[in-house]
């Protein structure tokens, strides 16, 4: 055949389905305008894959059933991605990728990459830096566009979607567990040096490493002093303040 990968995926991602098409531009607003953001419809996508393919309608009902028919739960996931190598990058070309990921899978579902996560869309830094957006925004708007608040919307909760494949049919709705970060969102938010570095626990503010093992310390401990009771935990209001940080 002469149609090409490429030929294919636009006749995929332009596909028309009950919830709309699979693929479909939308706006992002940051504090100095918006961001174009060209993006996949979950739902769109689910139901033109479990009508084409029998092994993803039967794990998909297998995974309502897990969650005893209710919905499934996902999380988000956003990483960097500069084109070309680490000595020759296109900084100009740096986007950011956003991934959906089910929760509560089978184990062995988790070693097969190509289904562990799912691109959403991708975002360029030029115009995200333009327009003031940082992660966190464009979060909370991807959210918005899978968890539209407005009625006469399809909604990943609030509707889901009907998966059908030959005469089998299975009504799947999606919650939102968590927004993961990476290791550069963590160092951020909670202002930790890395593993590399003096500070590397998130869940302790006062364990430090990567220094010359001491005990007696006023404040600090050192991550391989054997004494627990010396380590000081982060209180739920410091993790919140992270979370409104990022």
């Amino acid at each position: 055949s002469s149609e090409t990968s490429s030929d294919r995926s636009a006749k995929y991602i332009y596909s028309e389905t009950l919830y709309g098409p699979i693929g479909r531009p939308a706006m992002l607003t940051g504090p100095k305008g918006q961001v174009p953001f060209f993006h996949v419809s979950p739902l769109s996508l689910f139901v033109k894959a479990a009508e084409r393919s029998q092994p993803f309608f039967s794990f998909m009902k297998t995974l309502v059933g897990y969650h005893d028919g209710g919905p499934i739960p996902y999380v988000l996931y956003t990483d960097a991605v500069t084109p070309r190598n680490n000595l020759r990058p296109d900084s100009g070309g740096t986007f950011e990728s956003v991934k959906l990921g089910f929760l509560g899978m089978p184990d062995w579902m988790y070693d097969r990459a190509a289904f562990r996560w799912i691109d959403i869309g991708y975002c360029m830094h030029g115009p995200m830096k333009k327009a003031g957006m940082d992660l966190s925004m464009l979060v909370r708007g991807v959210i918005h566009l899978l968890h539209p608040a407005r009625d006469g919307a399809w909604d990943l909760l609030a509707t889901g979607c009907i998966l059908r494949h030959g005469g089998d049919q299975v009504h799947v709705r999606f919650r939102l567990q968590a927004f993961l970060q990476d290791a550069a969102a963590h160092k951020e938010s909670l202002n930790l040096k890395g593993c590399s570095g003096s500070s590397p626990c998130p869940s302790c503010a006062n364990v430090v490493a990567r220094v010359p093992f001491f005990r007696g310390h006023s404040c600090l401990v050192h991550i391989h002093d054997p004494d627990l009771t010396k380590r000081r935990a982060r209180l739920p209001a410091q993790f919140r303040d992270a979370v409104d940080y990022t």
